[in-house]
């Protein structure tokens, strides 16, 4: 037997895939007009009509009923259908609104229940994992602002005594005489004062040779 020659094997071979590549996207057009038809909303699903609409929303719509024991699968025939398009039709017809508007926002459509309910599937999980992440980041940083907070409450003086030694560093560091700030805080505190009679005088006096643990100068007051 003489061998065909290699151009004629991959013309018939061409020729066959185009054709079933021609078959394919005819087939894959009238799926997706028929779902079209299938997945219309209807009240009532006429079969005696040619072309049928509301297949799947009238299916599930009994479901729903069968889930609330308005009626059951042996009564309303349907036990005879596969298990999963039934689930499915079900799913559809309790999110019909937003399964609409997803294939609306389509470029392609779909040609079945099953393709829908993974693209949709696909796209709400993308979207939680994006809230996640968000919550995830402002958590973060809810958190890391508390810390920040705390170390900031945690640096500042939160006793007179801690207070006296931050003013002893602060003049030091600046060069400022302290008896001259205690001054200044006495004369605020006066100016604060409630205006009322003398009843005598008070006198702070500063001992030079004495200073506390803390080493601070020790004040003594005197009262005349």
């Amino acid at each position: 037997m003489t061998d065909q020659p290699e151009n004629s094997k991959l013309g018939t071979l061409e020729t066959e895939g185009h054709a079933l590549a021609r078959a394919w996207k005819s087939k894959e057009g009238f799926e997706r007009s028929t779902f079209t038809r299938e997945s219309s909303f209807v009240e009532t699903y006429d079969g005696s009509i040619k072309k049928p609409k509301g297949l799947l929303v009238r299916t599930g719509a009994i479901m729903v009923a069968i889930a609330n024991k308005e009626t059951t699968l042996l009564d309303s025939g349907l036990g005879n259908v596969d298990k999963r398009r039934r689930s499915e039709c079900k799913w559809y017809f309790e999110n019909f609104k937003p399964c609409q508007e997803f294939i609306t926002q389509s470029k392609k459509g779909y040609g079945n229940l099953s393709a829908l309910q993974k693209a949709m599937a696909k796209i709400a999980k993308a979207e939680q994992v994006s809230d996640d992440q968000e919550k995830a980041s402002d958590d973060q940083e809810k958190s890391s602002d508390a810390e920040k907070s705390d170390v900031g409450r945690s640096e500042l003086p939160v006793t007179k005594y801690e207070l006296a030694k931050e003013i002893m560093k602060i003049c030091e560091n600046h060069k400022i005489n302290p008896l001259e700030v205690v001054d200044l805080v006495l004369l605020n505190v006066e100016a604060n004062q409630p205006k009322v009679k003398p009843m005598g005088s008070t006198q702070v006096t500063y001992d030079l040779t004495k200073t506390g643990d803390d080493g601070l100068i020790e004040g003594v007051i005197a009262s005349a």
